[in-house]
């Protein structure tokens, strides 16, 4: 029979044993929380560095807009009443054409445990350009819905079936487009309308560049800590979901 010391020793091994399968089980789990951080910050650059490609090309087309409008006052506050509308019935419709905004990404923020990452700041970092991507969703919300306003006041102003009528039926009759109505108070809403755009426009400019400045830190920091090697901008968002 065994003494009480063969048994200690057995449930010293056993202990050790189960030790063991411990230790190894968290190391396991802290490889692959490791790899999972790795991937999410791989990805995370990816697409911030897709969001500074396309928050260039957003801000320019912001531009444009502004310029189109501010055309477009100009052209209202030289208006007569009574005067022919083609000059105006023309920059509303370049204005009303491809005002479809450009997507934002970073989608990875939206399903990411952030707090998987240790450096604060970085967390923080995220967070606030999270933030930043549902203010620019708002206001370009903003943005449609005054968009919309307005062309349904160029449909108060002008004849419709100039606004939907072919180029060579625009050429043809360019004469005779006259403004529907010289009433005060739909001038008055069409102007308020654009000039609220313009607003708009203005602020989601200040947004842009802030939301760009955060895409630079975020970069410089994500390359920093995890060592990301940087691969060519493609068009291209994560399929994980």
């Amino acid at each position: 029979m065994k003494n009480w010391k063969g048994y200690a020793f057995e449930f010293f091994l056993l202990f050790l044993a189960i030790l063991a399968g411990f230790l190894v089980e968290n190391l396991r789990d802290h490889y692959n929380e490791k790899q999972q951080i790795q991937e999410y910050a791989q990805l995370l650059f990816e697409e911030t560095q897709i969001d500074t490609m396309f928050m260039k090309q957003q801000q320019s087309q912001t531009i444009l807009k502004i310029t189109e409008l501010d055309s477009l006052i100009t052209l209202l506050d030289n208006r007569s009443s009574g005067s022919r509308c083609l000059p105006l019935y023309q920059q509303s419709k370049k204005f009303l054409t491809n005002v479809t905004p450009i997507d934002l990404k970073a989608y990875v923020i939206e399903y990411i445990d952030i707090r998987l990452f240790s450096n604060a700041d970085l967390v923080n970092l995220v967070f606030g350009y999270r933030d930043g991507l549902d203010l620019y969703i708002t206001r370009r919300k903003n943005i449609s819905d005054i968009s919309n306003a307005i062309f349904i006041s160029v449909q108060e102003l002008f004849d419709p079936k100039w606004y939907y009528a072919s180029d060579q039926e625009k050429l043809k009759n360019s004469a005779v487009i006259f403004c529907l109505t010289d009433d005060k108070l739909v001038w008055s809403r069409f102007y308020h309308r654009l000039f609220s755009l313009r607003k708009q426009f203005e602020e989601e400019q200040n947004l842009l560049k802030h939301r760009n400045d955060q895409a630079v830190l975020l970069l410089a920091l994500l390359q920093k800590e995890y060592l990301i090697k940087q691969k060519p901008i493609t068009a291209q968002v994560s399929t994980i979901r």
